[in-house]
């Protein structure tokens, strides 16, 4: 009986640091990339996006993210991009959808972002951050050719 009431201790002791450590880890995370504490996070891996046609992600409880990707040509646009990411840039155009319902009271959501990102990397979007319920979502965007 003391055995096992030693060996539940240690197993608890176990799981509460790993718990520590998984927190710790996850608010630098979210400190480097700009993500807020409250904000809930999809990882939707890496997305070969071609060129300028939209892809849909439904990212659960009625959120939905349409993301249309083009490769930036145009010198105008790169000059406002520092020169070491001008090699393979990307502009990303986003629309972005939440409905929530509580009770009798639903709450729709909607945003629009365009944005230039090379194509390297891990990519932070926190969207609906002035809602009450933002989502950060991480992607690893390419564009494929044609």
């Amino acid at each position: 009986m003391r055995r096992t009431l030693i060996t539940l201790s240690c197993v608890a002791a176990l799981l509460l640091s790993a718990y520590a450590l998984h927190a710790a880890k996850d608010s630098q995370f979210r400190h480097a990339h700009g993500i807020p504490s409250r904000a809930s996070v999809r990882d939707i891996g890496e997305v070969a996006f071609t060129d300028d046609i939209p892809l849909s992600f439904h990212l659960g409880h009625g959120k939905d993210l349409t993301i249309t990707a083009s490769a930036v040509t145009d010198q105008e646009q790169l000059s406002k991009v520092p020169t070491a990411f001008t090699n393979g840039v990307l502009q990303l155009k986003l629309s972005y959808t939440s409905k929530s319902t509580s009770g009798a009271t639903t709450e729709s959501y909607s945003e629009r972002q365009t944005l230039m990102y090379p194509q390297r990397g891990l990519l932070a979007l926190t969207l609906a951050q002035e809602s009450s319920h933002p989502i950060a979502v991480l992607m690893k965007p390419r564009l494929i050719a044609q």
